[in-house]
């Protein structure tokens, strides 16, 4: 796959994630925050079990630059 394949491929890819609690897999974060233009933080929560949590996704650099 080449590389502007594989950006496309990235940028249509929604955040999931399963519940860190009981695995059930949650489609989409409930809030989401960028920190910066490489730092993006996701609020979970599970409506199976009412547990929360939050990932941060950090992109490299590079990827910042190929995606401007």
């Amino acid at each position: 796959m080449n590389s502007n394949a594989r950006r496309s491929f990235a940028f249509r890819q929604r955040p999931s994630a399963p519940c860190a609690q009981c695995d059930q897999p949650l489609p989409s974060p409930e809030w989401s925050e960028d920190l910066s233009e490489t730092r993006v933080r996701h609020l979970w929560w599970c409506h199976g079990c009412g547990y929360t949590f939050e990932t941060l996704v950090v992109f490299s650099d590079e990827f910042r630059d190929r995606a401007a």
